[in-house]
């Protein structure tokens, strides 16, 4: 159903919309039209009494000359939006949906979106575009273009992630019967690139942990940076993020083990048992009011990570490490040492088993030097 309606603005001046009701939604059109009077309402004497025709019907108010082609566009445009609907049943798009704003359309399905992803996609997209773009607008030229622009600003593989996370919102359009089909349906896809996977062999963790307090220079090691070095320890030993390592508190270490939220899902609670090195690696640090485990840790994480690979420097490693390095170490020191692909996810909190796959090619490939290294006979 779609009723022509007028909205006062000032003073004899008065907009004029579209209030279209169809399958339990409502939604206004407005046209950029604007009449003297409200014609929407019948006609009426001195007195404010409606009048009605011989038929019993109420009688239309008499439109002033000046206002008299724009009434007739306005109720023109009515009848067409009253066809396109109608039409829209047969496997129609309505022309007006495909003029609604897809930026508007993509803010009410965050809530059900719950993954990170789709906020970073929006945020890109809005930094692309603005605040609105039409879904007649997204075409594959359109996508080429964001994609190029997600280039400069993300890594290949976020930006196929973010593409993708567009390209199931257009999905729920088509279904919304907002788009007859999605651009993305005949595009090729970026390839996914397979990052190489740094981390440290087990008698490099144990060269790193031999010199936890030691420092090679003259100025004596910082309390700050025992901290860096002892987080990326524990981390090499639970597989925790930095942004978990950063937050967590002695009261989430109890029974053996770590019982925490994490910071990346927030999905439930996450527990990882404690080995007994990584106890150990708790052992020296002192319990504060404010609870925190490691509550020297620099907010910035570069800093963190400059202590990291100064340690790393001294004790003769080539490798470049971040804080992540220590995450890939617990996972292919898990999967070497007899831990199934299972377990160890469910240990780096991984919502797919696929995400931990990368790590079986890394323990293929460790496999493959092992025998490369046994003798010729």
């Amino acid at each position: 159903m779609v009723t022509l309606r007028a909205k006062k603005i000032s003073k004899n001046r008065y907009s004029l919309y579209l209030d279209i009701y169809r399958a339990s939604q409502r939604m206004r059109e407005f046209l950029n039209i604007h009449v003297s009077k409200d014609y929407t309402q019948p006609a009426t004497d001195k007195a404010g009494t409606i009048l009605f025709d011989a038929s019993g019907k109420a009688k239309e108010k008499r439109v002033e000359a000046v206002d008299k082609d724009k009434w007739e566009l306005a109720r023109s445009i009515r009848m067409k939006r009253e066809l396109e609907i109608n039409t829209s049943e047969h496997g129609f798009v309505a022309s007006f949906k495909k003029t609604s704003n897809f930026i508007e359309y993509f803010e009410k399905l965050l809530p059900e979106k719950k993954h990170h992803t789709y906020d970073n996609t929006l945020r890109y997209l809005k930094e692309f575009i603005g605040t609105k773009v039409t879904f007649r607008a997204i075409d594959e030229a359109f996508i080429d273009r964001f994609e190029s622009f997600l280039l400069r600003k993300v890594g290949n593989n976020t930006a196929l992630q973010y593409t993708e996370r567009m390209s199931f919102i257009l999905n729920q359009a088509v279904k919304d019967k907002i788009i007859l089909s999605n651009p993305f349906k005949n595009r090729e896809k970026l390839d996914r690139i397979d990052p190489e996977t740094v981390f440290l062999e087990i008698e490099e963790v144990r060269a790193l942990y031999e010199n936890l307090e030691k420092s090679s220079g003259r100025k004596a090691l910082s309390t700050k940076g025992i901290q860096s070095r002892k987080a990326f320890l524990l981390a090499c030993f639970t597989g925790l993020r930095l942004s978990d390592i950063k937050k967590l508190t002695w009261a989430e270490i109890y029974n053996n083990g770590i019982h925490f939220r994490q910071k990346k899902s927030q999905k439930g609670f996450h527990h990882v048992p404690l080995s007994k090195t990584a106890q150990d690696i708790l052992l020296g640090i002192n319990k504060t009011a404010d609870s925190k485990v490691f509550y020297l840790l620099s907010v910035n994480n570069n800093m963190i990570e400059k202590h990291i690979q100064a340690w790393a420097k001294e004790v003769g490693l080539k490798k470049h490490i971040t804080f992540h390095v220590s995450r890939h170490t617990f996972a292919t020191m898990s999967l070497t040492m007899g831990a199934d692909l299972y377990t160890v996810s469910k240990l780096l909190g991984h919502a797919d088993i696929t995400t931990t796959q990368i790590y079986t090619k890394v323990i293929d490939i460790k496999k493959r030097e092992a025998v490369d290294k046994l003798p010729e006979l």
